[in-house]
């Protein structure tokens, strides 16, 4: 009874013993493993499917060649320009080419990023070179990269001159007498150097000033000064003063009557300055007086029965208005008939 073959899937019969009628069978199963087959001197054996060898053995083989147009004719796997390496990538939902870059005969692609080579001319990013040893002369952009090997004089490094300027062009010892709008001729013990209008200069320049005194100023009114005066701006000028330590005392009387007061004692030296005096209505005289005692009180010129309205009245005092410690002050009222209320204001300052 015949039994049945398959070669490439295509079944042939294939005659058993004491079968009739199977010469043709058996030509035909021939003729497929005749065709079908490899054969020692090579030849075409396309393949239908994948061939699995299983888990223990593989192919072994002087080399393994690309169907693509033009491989490599040596290595032990031949593949053609185009061809690639392709490996799986991690998320396996791509693959990762390894191949040679297109148009270039050194530089290899893996996942489309250019390999670094050791003689092509690349441009790196995002790399670290850790203490590398370079030969010949780098550059960058086409310029020497200076380091303590190749700097120094000659070495063209523009760094041995400031604003393409050598060290010659500097001064490195310099007197003021090499300076070109200096003129030193022979400088004597605390000579100056100043400037006569055209040129720095040794010597004493002559001062132009006529004023002999400080009272000689157009701007000082000294008078005649004593021991211990000093000058005090007053808003105009540099007056001559002996008192300091500006002071006020404000007074208020209520309904105040004629009469006369005794305000204070003073228990240094100075002068009274001024008065400042108003009244609620109507008006009254003034008087201040300084002294030890109300009898023998001397009245203040400016400031002696002077006449005070409701309009703010300001009193300057001249003359008799010093004061030395000890000395009391004394205030009078009168022609106050209304008895209206009254406030002073007196200045006066004390002496250094």
């Amino acid at each position: 009874m015949a039994v049945n073959l398959i070669v490439n899937g295509t079944t042939y019969s294939y005659p058993d013993y004491g079968d009739t009628g199977w010469g043709q069978n058996a030509t035909n199963w021939a003729t497929a493993i005749t065709n079908s087959t490899l054969h020692l001197d090579g030849g075409t054996f396309e393949l239908t499917a994948d061939v699995n060898f299983g888990s223990t053995y593989g192919l072994v083989s002087q080399y393994y060649k690309s169907a693509s147009d033009n491989p490599s004719t040596a290595g032990v796997l031949r593949l053609a320009f185009t061809d690639a390496v392709s490996f799986r990538n991690s998320g396996n939902d791509g693959n990762i080419a390894l191949q040679p870059k297109a148009g270039s005969d050194t530089i290899l692609t893996y996942a489309g990023v250019d390999l670094v080579d050791v003689s092509s001319v690349q441009t790196l990013q995002n790399k670290t070179i850790a203490s590398p040893a370079f030969t010949g002369t780098p550059t960058i952009g086409g310029n020497t990269i200076w380091h303590q090997g190749n700097d120094g004089t000659g070495s063209g490094l523009d760094a041995d001159t400031l604003d393409g300027n050598e060290a010659s062009a500097f001064l490195t010892s310099v007197a003021l007498s090499d300076l070109t709008d200096a003129t030193i001729t022979s400088p004597a013990t605390n000579a100056l150097l100043y400037y006569n209008g055209s040129a720095w200069v040794d010597g004493t320049p002559a001062l132009d000033i006529s004023a002999e005194d400080i009272g000689d100023l157009n701007n000082v009114s000294a008078g005649s000064p004593s021991t211990g005066d000093v000058l005090m701006w007053n808003g105009s000028a540099w007056t001559k003063t002996s008192s300091m330590y500006n002071k006020e005392m404000h007074i208020f009387w209520e309904q105040t009557t004629n009469q006369t007061v005794k305000l204070a004692k003073f228990r240094r030296a100075g002068t009274i300055t001024k008065a400042i005096a108003d009244c609620e209505s109507g008006s009254f005289d003034l008087t201040l007086l300084l002294g030890t005692t109300e009898g023998g009180a001397t009245a203040i010129t400016g400031i002696s029965g002077a006449s005070v309205s409701s309009s703010e009245s300001e009193l300057t005092a001249s003359a008799n208005n010093t004061f030395s410690s000890g000395d009391r002050l004394f205030f009078r009222v009168a022609n106050n008939d209304s008895a209206e209320d009254i406030a002073v204001t007196i200045e006066y300052n004390y002496d250094i």
